[in-house]
């Protein structure tokens, strides 16, 4: 005689697995700022000015696919780099501007419409020469090196377009501490959907190290980064004990 509840259990196992896993959250920085962790703060920008004098453009990102990655490098043909002496390069820790105990960088995108970006994550490295060969930067980022902050893959932000070019939309306050000032540093970083729910459009994104000093970024707790769901747990939660309760029912049978 076949057991009552072997279909209950079934019903169980295969609404698991259509949860699939749960998505990235979206952390809004479009005002305010963020404490992220390993000292890391990121601050939304008001609208103004943030060109020629102020920042040194380090990594330029071809932003007319939905989805693209980029990291700062002399050299040529790396992810979607737009490649130029002046505004994708190697770049030493040392030569980026301070802003207290914090190096400052600052992301400038040029969303079509100035609508948002998704920043969906950046890591960033340091090593004590530069890179000779793409296959040796590109295996360092993705295999062989261990960064010094990774926002990992569970979070995507919300980043705002400002007035598109020039006018910068976050900035990013990395510990002096977590760094070698002798060192090249290596920012890598992915934008746009999927992850993330802004697509990519415009003409590029841009990430620059501040010139010279600036205050210090503002204290305070911060709030700890979060993976909701979208109520799935709940869902599951909840089919899951229904089909408990119909194996009870089942079993007194």
């Amino acid at each position: 005689m076949k057991p009552k509840y072997t279909k209950a259990i079934a019903g169980i196992i295969l609404v698991g697995s259509m949860a699939g896993p749960a998505m990235a959250d979206e952390i809004d920085i479009t005002s305010g700022y963020y404490y992220f962790g390993n000292g890391i703060i990121f601050s939304a920008v008001a609208p103004k000015g943030s060109g020629s004098g102020q920042w040194d453009a380090f990594d330029r990102i071809k932003s007319e696919d939905s989805f693209v990655k980029g990291v700062n490098t002399d050299l040529h043909n790396i992810y979607n780099n737009q490649a130029g002496p002046n505004f994708t390069e190697d770049m030493l820790v040392g030569d980026v501007g301070t802003a207290g105990d914090y190096y400052l960088f600052q992301l400038d995108t040029a969303q079509s419409g100035r609508g948002f970006t998704s920043l969906d994550r950046v890591k960033i490295f340091q090593n004590p020469t530069a890179f000779s060969d793409s296959s040796g930067l590109t295996g360092f980022i993705e295999t062989t090196g261990v960064p010094l902050f990774d926002t990992g893959t569970a979070h995507t932000f919300k980043v705002t377009a400002n007035s598109g070019n020039g006018s910068g939309d976050l900035w990013m306050y990395v510990p002096k501490a977590l760094f070698d000032p002798t060192y090249y540093l290596y920012l890598y970083s992915e934008l746009g959907s999927p992850p993330g729910v802004y697509p990519g459009s415009g003409s590029f994104d841009e990430w620059g190290a501040l010139i010279g000093t600036t205050d210090a970024p503002p204290t305070g707790p911060g709030t700890p980064p979060s993976v909701p769901d979208g109520g799935m747990t709940l869902m599951l939660l909840g089919a899951g004990l229904s089909g408990l309760g119909y194996v009870r029912r089942a079993v007194k049978k």
